[in-house]
């Protein structure tokens, strides 16, 4: 069975994090950085199940608008103002900055991720909380495996094109975590399940099979070797997000400070080692921060 609060856990967040970092930089191996999506949202729906079984509908919908819907506002109102510089500091116009598809990412691409995951955290709550056809699932885990293959198939056909193609990628990974879920965790038919994902996905032409299964692996390894969790690991799980969200603008700033290609390896390692200082130290500000105004809170009240 899995342990769902482990040291490995937040580590491996923070890796996949930095495997997404060096997807976009497009340099040598960039194809299997992008295992760290499929990994996110396996663990989404995996991280789905104590809240789901443990809050109301309301609460739990405040509960993941606060994690996932918050620091997307925050985000497209940065990369916003970024895209407005754009436009009034270079010949580019509003048309070049913006496009219709951001309404459902925001105004940077990889934003998609944190609305998308609000909608499936909402679709699967149900399905967790009160499909009692939850505990057959259970009984029959090949069966359940194989509708979860189906729908892969089925989700394959959809029109391509921001956002669809986001959405559409993310399916496979989305149904191999509720297949977890349902399955009892069992670490040997998550290997199973894995290899069956693997063969069907590959026989059917989609092209995030590696991806999966290297998610699906580092899923493995995070969660079958539990490790005590630290302030430092649980530093790394909050730094994970910080880097998903901010490298994107840190990269857009080392462009214009360097020459070195920005598909080269040299560029992707100084922007991973830039983005983690960064945000390392985002995250020891806000941490002091909050820690500052619990104080004087207290202070007040005494």
């Amino acid at each position: 069975m899995l342990s769902y609060r482990n040291g490995h856990l937040d580590y491996a967040k923070l890796l996949a994090a930095c495997g997404i970092l060096w997807f976009h930089t497009g340099a040598p191996g960039a194809s299997y950085g992008y295992a760290g999506l499929g990994f996110f949202f396996i663990v989404l729906v995996l991280f789905t199940v104590p809240g789901a079984l443990g809050l109301r509908p309301v609460d739990f919908a405040k509960h993941r608008a606060l994690r996932l819907l918050v620091p997307w506002v925050i985000c497209c109102f940065l990369y916003s103002g970024v895209k407005l510089i754009e436009v009034l500091s270079t010949p580019r116009t509003f048309a070049d900055e913006f496009a219709a598809w951001m309404v459902f990412t925001g105004p940077a691409l990889h934003l998609w991720f944190l609305p998308f995951a609000f909608v499936v955290s909402l679709f699967i709550y149900p399905f967790i909380r009160y499909a009692t056809a939850a505990y057959q699932i259970a009984r029959y885990p090949l069966a359940f495996c194989f509708g979860m293959l189906t729908l892969i198939s089925l989700s394959l056909p959809l029109p391509q094109g921001t956002p669809w193609a986001q959405w559409t990628y993310a399916l496979p990974s989305i149904c191999f975590g509720l297949f977890v879920v349902f399955s009892g965790a069992n670490t040997l038919q998550i290997l199973g399940t894995a290899a069956g994902f693997g063969v069907v996905s590959l026989a059917a032409g989609w092209p995030g099979a590696p991806q999966l299964l290297l998610a699906i692996a580092l899923l493995l390894w995070a969660f079958t070797i539990p490790f005590q969790a630290t302030a430092l690991s649980a530093k790394a799980a909050r730094v994970a997000l910080l880097v998903y969200l901010l490298h994107p603008f840190i990269a857009a700033l080392l462009r214009r400070m360097t020459t070195v290609p920005d598909d080269s390896v040299s560029f992707a390692s100084l922007l991973l080692v830039m983005t983690l200082i960064t945000c390392a130290a985002l995250d020891t500000m806000w941490r002091a921060a909050r820690s500052g105004h619990g104080l004087q809170r207290q202070l007040h009240r005494a």
